[in-house]
C-alpha cells in the first residue's frame, strides 16, 4: 500500500508530465532546432546544418510523442554508405522502399564511397566486405529515383547510374547539388543529354570535381546541370572547367554570384574563364586555388582580363600574385589570398602595390603565408594605409622543424593603418588536426592567453583608435564593448580596462 507521500510525489509527477507534454507542437519544433550541429559539418553550399542524429535517436526512443516530432527531422538528411556500412545502408533502403511516406521527408541525400562488386574470381577488391551484404547498383538507383522531394544531394567517390544521372532533371526542389569525383557506370542502352533539359530547374549551387575515371557522359550529364536559370554559385575542378566552359558561354547566367575554380587549375585555361565571365554580368565573387607548385613566372604569363568583365566583383581569394594579375580595375573590397615564400621583399610589396593602386577600394586583406617576415607588416601598413580589416594565417607550425615565431611582434609598424577596426594573426587550422583547444600551438607561446597580452592590446589600441576586434594567437579573441574590452578562450573570459594603469 503506498503512503500518502508516494501519492503526493506521483501525482506531482504527472502533473509536471501532463503539462510537459501539452506544449504546442510549434514549440517543441523551434526546440529541436537546437539538435543541428555546427554548419562547418555540412557540405558546401548547403545551408541547412546537420542535426545530431545520436541525439534524435535517443529521443526517438523516450515516448510516442517524442517520436512523432523528431521523426521529420530523422529522415531529412539520409546517408549511405554501401561500401563501408552495408548492413546499415541496406536496412534504410529496403525502410524507404516500404514507406513512402518516409520517403516525402528526406530532403537531403549523402552517398559515399559505393564501389560496384568485383567480377567473380577477381581478388583485387580491397573491401573485406562479402560481396552479398553490399547493396546492389540497381537497389542503390531504384531507391534514389523515389526520392522526389531532395534539396540536396551529396555523392562522393560513388558510381552513378543513367537513371540516376536522368532522374535529377526531374527534381523540382533540387537547391544544392555536389559531386565529388563520381564517375558513371555503362549499363544497357546509353545516356540521352539531348533530352535533358536543365532550364525548368531551381538549381542555386553546384560543385563538381570530376576524377580522371570520369567518361564524356557522365561530365556532359553534369555539366548540362549548370544551365539552370536560377544558379547563384558554381564551383568546379580543372578537368571540367573547358568543357563547361565551352557549352555554357552563349548562356546568360544573371543569377550566378560565385565562381570556385578548386584542385589544380590549369593556367592557360583563363582565357575560357574570361569568356565565361563576359556571360555572367553580376559575379561578385570569385576564387581560385592554383597548384602549391605554381611558379611566380607562369602566374606573371597569365593575361589581364578585359575591362568590360568581372565589373561588379567584391572578393576575391587566390594567390596574390594572381590577385594583382585579376583584381586591378576591379571594385574589390575582400582580397583573400594566398603567396609562396618570396625570394626578396620587394617581391611581395611589388605585388602588394600593384594590388593596392589599382583598386583603392580594398578594405579587409586575408593573407596566408609561411612564416612572418620582420618587413612584412611594414610593406603591408605603407603599402595598403586605408584597410580596415587585417588577417595574417600563418601554416610555420606545418613546417618541419619551425614551431613559432622567435621575432617579437612589429605591432608599432602598423600605425599607417589608422582606420583598422579587425586584426587577426594566428596559425592555420589544419584540416588534419581537429578543432578545439590546443588542436593547433600557439605562435606565440609567451602570449598564450587574455592577461599575457594586455600589454601587446594597449599598444594596438594607442595606435589604432578604431579598433573592434583582435586575436593574437590560437586562445584568446578581444572584442570591444560599453564596459572596455573582453576576452574570452576555453579557460574563461575577463573585462579589461586597457586604459588604466596596471595591467588587469
Amino acid at each position: 500500500m503506498q503512503s500518502m507521500e508516494d501519492q503526493t510525489r506521483d501525482q506531482g509527477h504527472r502533473k509536471q508530465t501532463s503539462g510537459f507534454h501539452q506544449l504546442p507542437m510549434e514549440l517543441w519544433i523551434v526546440v529541436t532546432e537546437h539538435l543541428r550541429q555546427d554548419a562547418s559539418r555540412s557540405f558546401q553550399f548547403y545551408p541547412i546544418r546537420p542535426l545530431n542524429m545520436p541525439a534524435i535517436k535517443s529521443l526517438r526512443l523516450t515516448s510516442r510523442s517524442f517520436n512523432a516530432i523528431v521523426e521529420p527531422l530523422y529522415w531529412e538528411r539520409v546517408e549511405l554508405f554501401p561500401t563501408t556500412r552495408p548492413g546499415e545502408s541496406r536496412q534504410i533502403i529496403q525502410h524507404l522502399h516500404h514507406n513512402p511516406a518516409h520517403r516525402q521527408l528526406v530532403k537531403c541525400l549523402v552517398l559515399s564511397k559505393w564501389r560496384p562488386p568485383p567480377p567473380l574470381g577477381d581478388g583485387a577488391d580491397s573491401n573485406p566486405t562479402p560481396e552479398p551484404t553490399r547493396p546492389h547498383v540497381d537497389l542503390l538507383s531504384e531507391i534514389f529515383t523515389k526520392l522526389h522531394n531532395l534539396r540536396a544531394i551529396q555523392v562522393t567517390w560513388s558510381h552513378m547510374t543513367c537513371a540516376m544521372y536522368e532522374h535529377l532533371y526531374s527534381l523540382q526542389q533540387l537547391e544544392y547539388l555536389e559531386f565529388v569525383k563520381p564517375p558513371i557506370i555503362p549499363l544497357e542502352g546509353t545516356l540521352d543529354t539531348g533530352r535533358l533539359n536543365a532550364t525548368a530547374l531551381r538549381l542555386k549551387a553546384i560543385a563538381v570535381s570530376m576524377g580522371a575515371v570520369a567518361t564524356i557522359p557522365g561530365v556532359s550529364a553534369c555539366a548540362r546541370l549548370f544551365l539552370s536559370p536560377s544558379l547563384e554559385q558554381l564551383s568546379i575542378s580543372s578537368s571540367m572547367a573547358p568543357f563547361i566552359h565551352t557549352l555554357t558561354n552563349q548562356n546568360s547566367f544573371d543569377q550566378l554570384r560565385h565562381y570556385e575554380a578548386v584542385e589544380p587549375f590549369d593556367l592557360g585555361g583563363f582565357e575560357e574563364f574570361y569568356a565565361f565571365a563576359a556571360h555572367c554580368p553580376n559575379l561578385t565573387s570569385v576564387k581560385f586555388r592554383p597548384r602549391i607548385t605554381t611558379e611566380v613566372n607562369e602566374l606573371d604569363a597569365i593575361p589581364s582580363p578585359p575591362d568590360n568583365i568581372l565589373t561588379q566583383l567584391r572578393c576575391f581569394d587566390g594567390t596574390l600574385q594572381l590577385a594583382a594579375r585579376i583584381v586591378p580595375g576591379r571594385p574589390v573590397e575582400r582580397v583573400i589570398t594566398a603567396c609562396p615564400s618570396f625570394q626578396l621583399d620587394n617581391a611581395f610589396e611589388a605585388s602588394l602595390k600593384r594590388l593596392s593602386n589599382s583598386s583603392r577600394s580594398i578594405k579587409a586583406l586575408r593573407l596566408n603565408i609561411r612564416y612572418l617576415e620582420d618587413s612584412y607588416l611594414s610593406i603591408i601598413s605603407r603599402v595598403m594605409a586605408p584597410l580596415e580589416e587585417l588577417e595574417i594565417t600563418l601554416y610555420l607550425h606545418l613546417v618541419p622543424g619551425v614551431g613559432k615565431i622567435e621575432t617579437r611582434l612589429h605591432l608599432d609598424q602598423m600605425k599607417p593603418l589608422s582606420r583598422l577596426r579587425a586584426f587577426v594573426l594566428k596559425n592555420l587550422q589544419s584540416p588534419s588536426i581537429g578543432p578545439g583547444p590546443g588542436a593547433v600551438p600557439e605562435p606565440f607561446p609567451e602570449m598564450a592567453d587574455g592577461p599575457s597580452q594586455v600589454s601587446a592590446m594597449k599598444e594596438l589600441c594607442k595606435n589604432h583608435h578604431s579598433l573592434e576586434y583582435v586575436e593574437l594567437g590560437q586562445t584568446a579573441r578581444w572584442s570591444k564593448n560599453h564596459d572596455g574590452w573582453t576576452w574570452r578562450s576555453s579557460s574563461g573570459s575577463a573585462v579589461v580596462d586597457l586604459q588604466a594603469t596596471g595591467d588587469q
